[in-house]
């Protein structure tokens, strides 16, 4: 096969909440354990690059595999299962379809059926949506009984980082680059203080000093999961986080993010109290 052939997920293909669900230790603990343990909820609604079999007959000529990893977050993806493996107190949950799925695009979907486009989506796509959720619910309510920190929902992507963007990665509420609320559109996902002690915590995680290396609100684009997460569930926490492709170069510095990850939410569930 060609390298730059487009890449398809087997016609039919099912999953579950078992395919899409990952946290630490998973053979000897149930997931009602792990909901228990968890305070991070990391969710990536693009973690597929493959698009599914069933929509190959209205595929435009112009679709390549470069361009579906370029729009897939394949890195962020790697990252966020290392670390839900190596951190009791993050679930992680992945969509198992593209977004193409979810919104179509007429540059590379040309006219698909809506019927089969509903049909697959209901095996992929649309069960990752119900986790995600009912997983935020399960997670709220296992904190109204006691309490906890506040549970914290990050959505985990990875992009091409322009040389003037940070060199590692980028945390968003909504805000402007200090975290706080922009006059124009005030609302945000994160109160402004935790959200720079959160930044602060991923520059000792990550062992960096520069505000250019962990910033704050500089995607070029919004998250409409994390916007309504922050909308949908009052006392959680709703952050975007970007991972600089140019910082996962391979295996390796992947293990390594991933610890690093797992110490700046260590660090961060010190100094936040």
């Amino acid at each position: 096969m060609h390298e730059d052939a487009v890449a398809y997920i087997t016609a039919g293909a099912v999953f579950d909440v078992a395919d899409i669900t990952f946290y630490a230790d998973s053979r000897h603990r149930s997931l009602d354990e792990a909901i228990a343990d968890a305070e991070v909820l990391v969710t990536c609604p693009d973690a597929t690059a493959s698009w599914p079999a069933e929509l190959e007959p209205w595929v435009s000529p112009a679709l390549t595999r470069r361009r579906q990893d370029d729009v897939a977050s394949g890195r962020a993806r790697l990252v966020a299962r290392r670390w839900a493996t190596i951190d009791p107190t993050v679930i992680y949950v992945e969509n198992p379809h593209p977004r193409i799925v979810s919104h179509p695009d007429p540059s590379v979907l040309v006219s698909p059926d809506p019927d089969v486009v509903a049909e697959v989506a209901a095996r992929g796509a649309d069960v990752y949506r119900a986790t995600r959720l009912e997983l935020v619910r399960r997670l709220v309510l296992a904190r109204s009984n006691r309490p906890m920190r506040t549970l914290t929902a990050v959505t985990l992507h990875d992009e091409v980082t322009p040389r003037d963007e940070p060199a590692v990665l980028t945390l968003g509420n909504g805000g402007d680059h200090a975290g706080d609320p922009r006059p124009l559109d005030p609302f945000i996902t994160m109160d402004p203080e935790r959200l720079r002690l959160l930044a602060d915590s991923h520059r000792a995680g990550f062992g960096v000093r520069s505000h250019g290396e962990i910033a704050l609100n500089r995607s070029r684009s919004e998250c409409e999961e994390t916007v309504g997460t922050a909308r949908d569930f009052d006392h959680v926490d709703a952050v975007r986080a970007d991972l600089s492709r140019a910082h996962l170069t391979d295996i390796e510095t992947i293990e390594e993010v991933a610890r690093r990850l797992r110490r700046s939410w260590l660090h961060y569930r010190t100094t936040a109290g």
